[in-house]
């Protein structure tokens, strides 16, 4: 009971003493982003008094309590063991040793880059100089993973300023805005997988931009290198087009004509079928003329046959023959496949018309 209130008051002076002192003032130097703290020596409470397996079993208390300044990470290294990323506060029933403490600055840092010269893509020698503005995500990446890892961060950025000023020209380098050039390192920077977890580019000013005086030789020839290329890219890109209208007229010529065609081939089938139709209707017309002449030959006085049996009967045929003939006069209509025949449209109805009408005339003319 009494070791248990000796052991919760000792910790509590250990914390309130820690609190008092306060987080040290931790300065980091140009491009450095860690530095070492002061060691912390763990030893039990009594261990100035005792033997330290005495010590620890009168008062089993083995403690310190770690202040850090608000814009510092820090890591401690125990004996024996591997770094831990820690947070302000009381640390306790600890193995015995000394521990080792590292601070990791967690602002936002500028430094200037060197000077990055390269040949833009449209042939001018440029010099470009930033400054990068970075922090840091992960100080145990920071400090396991990477080594020198500030100058291998600026390494990447450098190469990065190459990549930039061989892919754009000149004249747009210089007249950019430094937004283009962050956007286009920090998605550079994601894939660098290591550094992107250690390190965040939060920012890029353009120090400086200078432009190598080239001769005019040399800026004459990339001219008319540029030039001709882009005029031949013209002139295939026109003959394409022209190929392209060419086939289309031959195309719509070839529809045109056939439509032509069919549309020939169709009037010329009507014109067949109005022809058919209209013979058809002229041999009506004609067998109902001689009809008429029949029927006026039988109106003259002293026509009448002494025997008009063979005349009722033929009258009654050719009245039949009328009749099928009415039913079946609508003439077919020709198939646009196959136009219709030349021969004559005269059906077998007309023909027997004609026949009986012929017969009936024959019987009449004796008895003028």
């Amino acid at each position: 009971m009494v070791r248990s209130f000796l052991s919760r008051f000792t910790l509590a002076r250990i914390e309130s003493k820690g609190r008092r002192l306060g987080a040290p003032i931790v300065e980091f130097p140009a491009k450095t982003i860690s530095v070492a703290g002061d060691d912390i020596n763990v030893g039990y409470a009594l261990e100035w008094l005792f033997d330290e397996w005495l010590a620890k079993w009168l008062l089993p208390v083995s403690a310190f309590y770690l202040p850090l300044p608000p814009d510092a990470y820090g890591v401690l290294i125990p004996p024996g063991g591997k770094r831990a990323r820690v947070e302000s506060g009381l640390f306790k029933n600890l193995p015995p040793g000394l521990y080792k403490l590292q601070y990791v600055d967690k602002r936002t840092r500028f430094d200037s880059a060197s000077p990055v010269s390269e040949t833009t893509r449209d042939h001018r020698n440029l010099t470009l100089e930033v400054i990068l503005h970075y922090r840091v995500t992960d100080p145990i990446e920071v400090l396991d993973k990477i080594d020198h890892p500030v100058e291998t961060l600026f390494g990447d950025v450098e190469d990065g300023l190459k990549q930039y000023i061989r892919t754009h020209n000149h004249n747009d380098i210089a007249d950019s805005e430094s937004s283009k050039l962050l956007s286009f390192l920090t998605e550079r920077h994601k894939g660098r997988l290591q550094l992107s977890k250690a390190f965040e580019i939060t920012g890029i000013e353009i120090k400086n931009i200078t432009r190598d005086p080239i001769s005019v030789e040399t800026w004459r020839n990339a001219s008319e290198q540029g030039m001709e290329k882009e005029l031949l890219a013209q002139t295939q890109e026109i003959e394409r087009l022209k190929a392209e209208h060419n086939n289309a007229l031959v195309k719509k010529a070839a529809q045109a004509e056939f439509d032509k065609q069919e549309i020939l081939r169709q009037v010329r089938s009507k014109d067949m079928e109005l022809e058919r139709v209209r013979e058809i209707y002229q041999n009506r017309h004609d067998d109902m003329v001689t009809l008429m002449n029949v029927v006026e030959k039988i109106l003259e006085p002293g026509m009448y046959p002494r025997d008009v049996s063979p005349i009722k009967n033929i009258i009654v045929e050719l009245r039949e023959a009328l009749k099928e003939d009415t039913f079946n006069s609508a003439p077919p209509v020709a198939s646009e496949a196959k136009p219709a025949p030349s021969e004559s449209p005269r059906s077998s109805e007309n023909d027997k018309i004609g026949k009986l009408t012929n017969t009936l005339l024959n019987l009449l003319e004796p008895h003028k």
